[in-house]
This record gives C-alpha cells, sequence and structure tokens, in this order.
C-alpha cells in the first residue's frame, strides 16, 4: 500500500466556504462595538481607535412614544444593564420599545419576533447575551505606592 498524503487534501480546502459545501451563504457576524468589548472583557479584533467614546446618556424617551410603548421604553431603560445604552442607541431602543408593546397588546408576526428578540440582544436583555455584558465600573483611585512610607 502507498502512504497517504494529507497535506495536498488540507490545502485543496483550506478557501473552501459554507456556500461551497452546503450551498448557502452565510451571513458573518456583526461587528460589536468597542464599548460592549470592555464590557464583555473581550479583547477586539480590528483597530477601534477611531470609534466614538464618551457617548451622553440616553436621555428621556422622544415625545412621539405614547401610552404602552412609552411605559415600555422606561421599562427597558431601567432594566437594561448601565453602560450599556447611550444617545445614539435611542431609535433602536424606540423600535424594542414599539415591538414589546405592540407582543403584549396583539401579538408579533414571525418577522417582528425575530426583529425583537435580536432588538433584545442588542442591547444585553436576553440571558445569553446578559451573561457577556456587565457594567462599567469607575476604576478606584489607587490608595498610594507601597514605597511611599519608605521617604520618610
Amino acid at each position: 500500500m502507498g502512504e497517504l498524503n494529507f497535506s495536498a487534501c488540507v490545502s485543496d480546502f483550506r478557501n473552501v466556504t459554507p456556500a461551497d459545501l452546503f450551498g448557502v451563504r452565510v451571513m458573518p457576524m456583526p461587528r460589536k462595538p468597542g464599548t460592549l468589548h470592555v464590557l464583555h472583557g473581550t479583547r477586539p479584533r480590528y483597530d477601534r481607535s477611531g470609534e466614538p467614546r464618551d457617548l451622553p446618556p440616553l436621555g428621556e424617551p422622544p415625545a412621539c412614544l405614547r401610552g404602552p410603548a412609552l411605559a415600555v421604553w422606561r421599562e427597558i431603560a431601567a432594566t437594561v444593564a448601565p453602560g450599556v445604552l447611550a444617545a445614539p442607541d435611542r431609535f433602536a431602543l424606540e423600535i424594542v420599545a414599539r415591538l414589546l408593546a405592540k407582543l403584549r397588546r396583539d401579538g408579533l408576526t414571525a418577522s417582528e419576533t425575530r426583529a425583537l428578540q435580536r432588538g433584545f440582544a442588542s442591547i444585553g436583555m436576553t440571558p445569553a447575551d446578559r451573561s457577556r455584558v456587565a457594567p462599567a465600573l469607575a476604576k478606584p483611585e489607587p490608595a498610594g505606592s507601597p514605597w511611599d512610607s519608605l521617604d520618610g
């Protein structure tokens, strides 16, 4: 019997995509904001130096929200982990609030349910995402150097 050469096999499949194997296109994972990397304690794959920092707080609900959607906005804003939502997230939170209010009132279609689930995941409100989000805590000031006592 001849010797098997596995290196040729591996090189043949190095650039095979799921679309090649299964005939379907697979969407890449959305890029995670740098603030969520800090909260999750993970390291970003890409340089995030140009990403906005110190965003303004979420603020009050939009004036266009009324009734149940307004109550849901306030409920979510009070429930989500501190440091996750900021002013640029107001539109996403409005969509989630409207969908959750509609769910409680009339129910949702399958596509609306998926949109609500994605919205919850994006703001850390599912069990799996909540386990990855930790509040941003202020770092305590150092008490001083242990060498200070030697200065005399």
